[in-house]
């Protein structure tokens, strides 16, 4: 905005020339640009403040000054209503009138004033005329995009950036603009949940900037979205061979993208993969999260070794793996984990909760006098309410042996 200030004020030095502004408002003009050019920026605008001109076009560049000198000083409530005097005055040529509109969208458009910005934008591209190269006009219609997406309009995001679109071309000065005008587009079909125009969009994303790993993901993701998991699959391997997955994070991205979708199994299958190649540095946290997914993808093998694995790196795992060896009725591979935990240290304050599954898997096996003892060990590890139940039961189960 400085930056447009600045033009617009060496603009203004020819003011003299112009018969239609007075030589007194061309001298208080030319003064206001001189102590703005000293950093006397409020001297200039208490010096145009004081002006009271009598014809439009003297109206409109005061205003239009003005509004650049408010807006330096961020004061951008005066800065619009200045702008707003210039155009009502009706006294710029055609081109400042554009540039006037366009810059007053812009600043509405920053201080979240939309609906106003909205109209602004499309006055200007209603007034377009020839000179206005279509670059400039894509410009409009990016602006008028952003306003609309603030108000989550959608479909009219949509229609904005594609008339951008169709006004940008395919050489290298486009191809910003050109990026700009698809995220435009992509952020409007994704809240609209229209994933295959989404896909679409990502790919043409893609091939402008191919090593940028959220257009592969979203990629993944509206794939998912279709159900088409054959082709998730295909992508999620291409984004592997295309080099774009660098770091541990990049790579758990894309698991955790499966995950996301509800895909368990393919995020396990992901992470497994990633592990074993080294792609993702093995960590017992890293272990615990496959073995989730194993198990939440109901793969209870593959989960009870991911735990397995996972507790010979931190022995505190062992009590998920002892629960999952119970749900599954491995009983007796459960009492051979169930004697490990129960020498581990960070599992002192579970060690209740390890005999009474001592108690129930020696129970599942018929062993009742080792059961027995496990429920007397539970009592005398703060499981006295349940330890006393199982005694009293297998007291009885031991005297019907017994008799």
């Amino acid at each position: 905005m400085i930056r447009r200030l600045c033009l617009v004020l060496i603009c203004l030095c020819s003011l003299p020339l112009q018969a239609a502004i007075s030589p007194f408002v061309a001298a208080k003009l030319q003064k206001a640009y001189e102590l703005y050019e000293q950093d006397q920026s409020q001297q200039a605008i208490e010096l145009l403040e004081s002006l009271t001109p009598s014809s439009a076009d003297a109206s409109a560049y005061v205003g239009r000054m003005l509004a650049g000198l408010y807006s330096a000083a961020q004061r951008y409530p005066e800065a619009i209503a200045q702008m707003q005097r210039a155009l009502d005055s009706g006294g710029l040529d055609p081109l400042s009138e554009r540039q006037t509109q366009h810059e007053l969208a812009q600043l509405l458009l920053s201080q979240e004033r939309f609906d106003e910005a909205i109209v602004q934008y499309r006055a200007l591209i209603a007034s377009r005329s020839e000179v206005d190269e279509d670059a400039r006009v894509a410009q409009w219609h990016f602006g008028l995009a952003r306003a609309q997406a603030r108000l989550a309009q959608w479909p009219q995001v949509q229609t904005a950036a594609a008339q951008a679109l169709a006004l940008l071309g395919d050489d290298e000065a486009s191809r910003n603009p050109v990026l700009v005008a698809r995220q435009l587009s992509l952020t409007a079909q994704w809240n609209l949940k229209q994933w295959a125009a989404a896909e679409q969009t990502l790919e043409a994303l893609l091939a402008l900037q191919p090593t940028r790993l959220a257009w592969w993901r979203q990629s993944i993701s509206a794939q998912l979205q279709q159900n088409r998991v054959e082709a998730a699959l295909v992508t999620s391997a291409l984004a592997q061979r295309s080099g774009v997955l660098k770091s541990d994070a990049d790579h758990l991205t894309l698991v955790q993208l499966f995950a996301s979708q509800g895909l368990p199994e393919l995020a396990a299958r992901h992470l497994q993969h990633y592990l074993e190649l080294g792609l993702i540095a093995t960590s017992a946290e890293q272990l615990q999260q496959l073995a989730r997914y194993w198990q939440s993808a109901r793969e209870w093998q593959l989960a009870i070794e991911a735990w397995e694995t996972a507790a010979a790196q931190r022995p505190a795992l062992l009590w998920p793996q002892i629960q999952l060896l119970m749900q599954q009725r491995q009983h007796r591979r459960a009492l051979v984990v169930l004697d490990q935990a129960l020498l581990v240290e960070s599992l002192a304050d579970r060690r209740g909760e390890l005999y009474l599954a001592q108690v129930n898997a020696h129970y599942q096996l018929k062993q009742y006098h080792r059961a027995r003892e496990a429920a007397v060990n539970a009592t005398e590890h703060g499981q006295s309410q349940r330890g006393e139940s199982w005694l009293t039961f297998l007291n009885g189960k031991l005297g019907q042996v017994s008799g």
